[in-house]
């Protein structure tokens, strides 16, 4: 025949501890389905419970757990195995029976040459199971454990009514005995921390003597002693697998007497299901409360105990514990942590009927809903049709009742659909008050099956969301939240449902549409549209933060026959920094990063237990884009400089005085329109000086004075921007640079700190250089000190023209640039043919009042120094008088001009400052010399004229140094050869 292998956990549950016969056989038949333990152990599995029983315990119970077991010890300790694999469906070799023969074992009635007990009790040695099944036998002279050719035999089992199993072994002679494990033996109850938000109220009635009650007071209530707890339990046992409805539950105070206070025999899963053998496969079950009936003659010994088992101790009342027995009198109990009062009961409150808020389904059996405090003290109840004319006659035509003990109501009929009828109820408390209710139903038929669908379309997007403007905003609802004057920013999301529509069946579309119809708003409709949030992690979840989150959210659904975006989803979350709540407005906006799930029902408005549609919509986001970042203007530029990266905001600015003006607005992204009006975002972007210095700074046009916590800079949100430097909005009133050890000038700089917030909300680092985060160094720099002054390339080198041995030096053969790359000039120049002076040719790239480097007359006045380029002698430079000493020459033919110098000097070269000259109509030809209708211009420049002594294709090297009113410099260099 077929069989398997013995599970290694039932052996240990028969652990073969006596001399007889012993036995590992068992059929793995259906009942063992039940147990979950039809599985082989791997090698590691079995060391570990072989480990477990060597310490000397024992199997009381397995119970199956993701990819193994929890083995439950006879003294109540736990232990998970993992790595077992069912092996359910595969044959095993026949087993074999194992007894013990002259001391020796025997295999199948075979003595074998293994002993049983070596020598004396002290020295014997068990029998234990290989990992891969088969017997295992101490063998003497090699002094450790062989594994024999034996497999492990197989027995049957059976699940007992009260969750004990009987093992069937076959013995060495064929016949068969029974060995019985007990039920799954409990080892620790608690009551679950939702039946202790409030202390326990265990509420009693006496009745001296018979009360009467119902329709014509056809019913008795007998006098006696009542009592009931106010709720049920919610109680977890371990382990999972055990039988809570084995055991009886009574509440204990510390001196061991136990309270009046009972439940229903058997206790349910939490999970509701039915009252039937089964376990719960979370470990959670509930007691419900049950009225406890005590005759009328032990009145007053039943209160007296009843004082005494609730009594005050020194004004506290005692704190009990739940305490669960088992059959055999075993028992396990919670903590006395369990606060329950005594109180009389009373019908004050009264029952609260269900009025037209429960839609029930035609054929289904409904029970009233007993409401509020005092429901709960109900002690018997009894309905039937409200006795008028009408409501009996509509129930004929719906097929209304009630159930035969009066408990319960239906309707049978298809005529019962969207119409009402009304039921009494009459009934008596525990205390012997009677009362009497209404309630009224209205009856319809399932129409939809319930649908999940879910959207994972917001995976870890980022929160880009756009400034509300409240002027416009209608929900109030949100609007209500905020603070005067606050910022609202919002993300909207949306999604097209069409596809998921198209599942329902036309039955449900038309309900469907009903449902849609009564969209208002989230919350306008309730009942009809929940909003259910989850996730968040941390706080969000244990402080039901995601309660006040939900309030921060809107949805709706257009209709399928809309005109526009037909079975479009709009979710739209909203952030704030201007929540106006009591909690933390941190906690009122979503986190970043963190998992979320928002469940949307749409409701069939006639029946609200049933969903047309559940829409699960997980989302998560992530930083928002960056909107605010660095920028480079005119007169800004950014640079990371060193190995530590720190940001470096160059700022060239207009010095006066010591002191100096920054447009540092040019240097940030932050206006939609050039510096009159921001994005939202920008308001919340803060800067504040933090080095301290004796010079006083104002940064973006307010003061700071070094210190983080005070006078925070803000962005501009109205900035006009100019080029008048006095309207600049940073400035330093004293931006002297300092020298160093080695004679160079530094310039000015501060450090400042950046604090920015998305939407005032979600932080994020813009500068992450430098040894302090989220700073940049912010330079008042020289703009001659950043400038570019070099030769065009090509005129490195100049020929002076034979004869007047000059050459000429314009702009045009300079390469002078801005750090922006802009071009400035030193002489005045020629625009469309007319003259322009330098200084207006400079207003393209900076305006030279504001930033002066030399003027004209300082070109010639030592500035202008000259070598000879290999024998570094110095030469004279001496400045000529243009007007005086120079003519103008006219091409009679082109009508060009051009300059005539004297000759040159003997020893001493010559710098003429050569006037531009702009274009002039010839409109007298005899006085020019010429016919030519256009004169034309001349830039503006320095003609240089080297004297006799300096020999032909000799090099003279030239430097013309340049100043700034802030002490830098700049050289420009070049050679001039004198033509041969």
């Amino acid at each position: 025949m077929n069989k398997k292998y013995l599970s290694v956990i039932l052996f240990g549950a028969l652990m073969l501890g006596t001399t007889g016969t012993f036995t590992s056989c068992k059929d793995y038949d259906d009942d063992i389905t039940n147990l979950q333990t039809q599985i082989t152990a791997n090698a590691d599995a079995i060391k570990k419970l072989q480990d477990l029983v060597g310490e000397g315990k024992w199997v009381t119970s397995v119970v199956g757990i993701e990819n193994g077991i929890k083995v439950t010890m006879n003294d109540g300790t736990t232990a998970d195995i993992l790595g077992i694999n069912g092996e359910d469906g595969k044959d095993g070799k026949d087993g074999t029976v194992v007894t013990i023969i002259d001391g020796f074992w025997a295999f199948d009635g075979v003595k074998s040459e293994y002993p049983a007990v070596p020598g004396s009790a002290s020295e014997a040695h068990e029998i234990k199971i290989s990992e891969d099944g088969y017997w295992m036998i101490w063998d003497t002279e090699k002094g450790e454990y062989v594994t024999t050719t034996y497999a492990v035999a197989p027995v049957s089992a059976a699940q007992n009514s009260n969750g004990s199993w009987t093992i069937t072994i076959k013995n060495a002679d064929g016949t068969t005995s029974s060995i019985n494990i007990p039920a799954t033996a409990l080892a620790s109850i608690e009551l679950d921390q939702a039946s202790k938000k409030e202390d326990m109220t265990y509420w009693y009635g006496v009745l001296n003597e018979d009360v009467k009650w119902g329709w014509n007071k056809e019913e008795t209530m007998d006098a006696g002693f009542y009592s009931k707890l106010n709720q049920n339990l919610l109680v977890l046992l371990n382990p999972a697998g055990v039988h809570g409805d084995s055991y009886a539950y009574t509440l204990k105070n510390s001196n061991g007497d136990e309270a009046p206070v009972t439940f229903f025999k058997t206790a349910v899963p939490y999970t509701g299901a039915a009252l039937t053998r089964t376990t719960s496969s979370n470990g959670l079950w509930v007691l419900p409360a049950e009225i406890t009936k005590k005759p009328a003659a032990d009145i007053e010994t039943l209160r007296r105990e009843l004082y005494l088992s609730f009594k005050e101790n020194d004004g506290a009342a005692y704190r009990l514990a739940l305490e669960a027995a088992d059959e055999q009198g075993n028992t396990v109990r919670t903590e006395y942590d369990n606060i329950v009062t005594l109180g009389a009961a009373t019908a004050e409150a009264g029952v609260q009927a269900v009025d037209f808020e429960k839609n029930c389904l035609i054929g289904e059996t409904y029970y009233p809903e007993f409401l509020g405090e005092s429901g709960s003290q109900v002690y018997k109840y009894k309905m039937r049709l409200t006795q008028n004319a009408q409501n009996l006659r509509y129930a004929e035509v719906f097929g209304a009742t009630v159930t035969e003990d009066g408990q319960g109501y239906l309707a049978t009929k298809e005529a019962g659909i969207f119409n009402e009828i009304s039921y009494d109820i009459c009934g008596i408390y525990i205390n012997g008050e009677t009362f009497t209710a209404t309630i009224k139903v209205r009856f319809t038929n399932k129409m939809t099956t319930d649908r999940s669908w879910t959207i994972d379309a917001i995976s870890k997007k980022p929160l880009d969301a756009d400034k509300v403007d409240l002027r416009k905003f209608t929900n109030t609802y949100i609007k209500d939240q905020l603070k005067a004057d606050a910022n609202l920013f919002a993300y909207t999301y949306t999604f097209d449902l069409t596809e998921n529509v198209a599942e329902l069946s036309d039955t449900e579309k038309l309900v469907w549409d009903q449902a849609i119809a009564n969209i208002k708003s989230l919350r306008d409709d309730k009942e009809l549209y929940i909003n259910g949030l989850i996730g968040g992690e941390g706080e969000n979840n244990s402080e039901n933060v995601n309660e006040l989150l939900n309030k921060h959210m809107s949805w709706n659904i257009n209709a399928r026959n809309a005109s526009k975006n037909p079975n479009v989803l709009t979710v739209t979350f909203y952030v704030s920094p201007d929540w106006d709540i009591t909690e933390s407005v941190e906690n009122a906006n979503f986190k970043l990063n963190n998992a979320y799930q928002l469940t949307l029902y749409v409701v069939d408005p006639e029946n609200p237990a049933m969903n047309v549609a559940e829409i699960v919509l997980p989302f998560e986001f992530t930083m928002p884009t960056l909107d605010i970042t660095p920028d480079e203007g005119n007169f800004t530029e950014w640079k990371t400089l060193g190995n530590t990266l720190e940001e470096y905001l160059y700022s060239y600015g207009a010095f006066d005085n010591k002191g100096m003006w920054l447009p540092m607005y040019e240097a940030f992204k932050a206006w939609t329109k050039e510096y009159t009006e921001y994005d939202a975002n920008a308001e919340y972007y803060k800067l504040w000086k933090i080095t301290k210095d004796s010079g006083n700074s104002t940064l973006l046009g307010q003061n700071t004075a070094g210190d983080k916590t005070q006078n925070f800079v803000t962005l501009d949100d109205d900035l006009a921007y100019t080029t008048i430097w006095k309207e600049w909005t940073t400035k330093v009133t004293d931006a002297t640079p300092t020298v160093d050890k080695d004679g160079n000038r530094i310039e000015k700089a501060i450090q400042v700190g950046v604090e920015y917030k998305h939407y005032g909300v979600y932080s994020e680092d813009l500068f992450t250089g430098g040894e302090t985060d989220n700073t940049f160094v912010l330079v008042f720099a020289s703009l001659l000190n950043h400038s570019t002054v070099e030769m065009a390339e090509g005129s490195e080198t100049l020929i002076a023209k034979a004869g007047t041995n000059d050459v000429f030096i314009s702009d045009d053969i300079l390469n002078l640039t801005t750090p922006m790359k802009q071009k400035f000039y030193l002489f005045d120049g020629l625009v469309d043919g007319k003259k322009v002076v330098r200084k207006d040719l400079n207003k393209n790239s900076f305006n030279e009042d504001q930033r002066p480097f030399i003027t004209v007359n300082e070109l010639f006045n030592g500035v202008v120094t000259a070598k000879d380029k290999k024998g570094n002698t110095k030469h004279t430079v001496e400045v000529g008088n243009f007007e005086e000493e120079a003519t103008w020459a006219f091409n009679k033919t082109t009508g060009e001009r051009s300059y005539t110098l004297p000759k040159p000097n003997d020893n001493v070269i010559k710098i003429y400052n050569v006037p531009a000259v702009g274009e002039m109509v010839n409109d007298d030809p005899s006085k020019y010399g010429t016919t030519a209708e256009v004169l034309g211009g001349i830039a503006g420049g320095m003609a240089i004229q080297l004297p006799k002594s300096i020999a032909d294709k000799e090099e003279v090297e030239f430097t013309i140094t340049l100043n700034d009113a802030l002490g830098f410099t700049k050289t420009l260099k070049f050679t001039v050869t004198k033509l041969q």
